[in-house]
């Protein structure tokens, strides 16, 4: 028995081999504008993740400043004696006293808070009327004064 070849047409396989090329290039398309937006949603987060850190340390060092203000109160040489002093807030934060300087009823202090992989730090100046009151900040910012 003889099969007559001549009734199966040979543009059908050509334009097989024409759509499955396209669909491939198509595919291979998609996927490179998907893996551009996953990598810039990715970016995207790794930057925002900075910037609550950055956040968070700013916090943890206005709490140092805090701290500061009630060694002041509390015993002055101890602030200017163990300058750097170092305090483990939580698991995440650290703060650290860098600078202490008690001057009469004058003082100023550097303390840098720790939270991640961010660093914030505070300069601070107080003052107190007479040695039985408490120290009143004056100045307290994230910028040196100097």
């Amino acid at each position: 028995m003889k099969i007559n070849t001549s009734r199966v047409p040979q543009q059908g396989y050509k334009r097989g081999y024409i759509a499955l090329i396209s669909a491939l290039l198509l595919s291979a398309i998609l996927m490179v504008i998907t893996f551009a937006a996953n990598t810039e949603a990715f970016i995207a987060r790794a930057n925002l993740s900075n910037t609550e850190d950055y956040i968070q340390a700013k916090h943890y060092a206005y709490a140092c400043g805090s701290i500061v203000l009630h060694i002041l109160d509390q015993d002055t040489i101890r602030l200017t004696s163990t300058s750097p002093l170092s305090i483990q807030l939580n698991q995440n934060a650290t703060c650290a006293i860098e600078t202490g300087q008690v001057s009469g009823n004058s003082a100023q202090a550097t303390v840098n808070a720790r939270y991640g992989h961010a660093i914030s730090s505070i300069y601070l100046r107080a003052t107190r009327a007479s040695s039985t009151d408490l120290f009143i900040p004056t100045y307290w910012s994230d910028r040196n004064p100097e």
